[in-house]
């Protein structure tokens, strides 16, 4: 059953891709949810969610648990990442928004 094995690593790298992106879409969404692109922001932080579910949903129907390790860690790298020094303490700089 050597190819149980890569789909479980497949399913597992894409949860964690897909729990980062939701993450990010999230913030993303919160800080311009009043701007021109609150909508749009909306949309994709949503379709991202749901496609979280689908992919518990896959995991559970073919017996695959775990991966909350990858997860923690693509949060956490995801979250490291904005640690950069942009010339503003706690705000976007004029290039965040382009840059995310």
């Amino acid at each position: 059953m050597e190819h149980v094995q890569y789909l479980k690593i497949y399913l597992d790298d894409h949860r964690a891709g897909a729990a980062a992106g939701t993450d990010l879409a999230r913030r993303l969404w919160r800080k311009n949810r009043s701007g021109p692109w609150g909508a749009e922001l909306k949309g994709i932080r949503e379709m991202l969610e749901a496609e979280k579910e689908t992919l518990d949903s896959v995991r559970a129907a073919v017996g695959v648990s775990g991966g909350h390790g990858k997860r923690a860690l693509a949060v956490l790298s995801a979250q490291a990442a904005r640690l950069k020094p942009n010339g503003h303490l706690l705000g976007y700089s004029p290039l965040t928004k382009v840059v995310e």
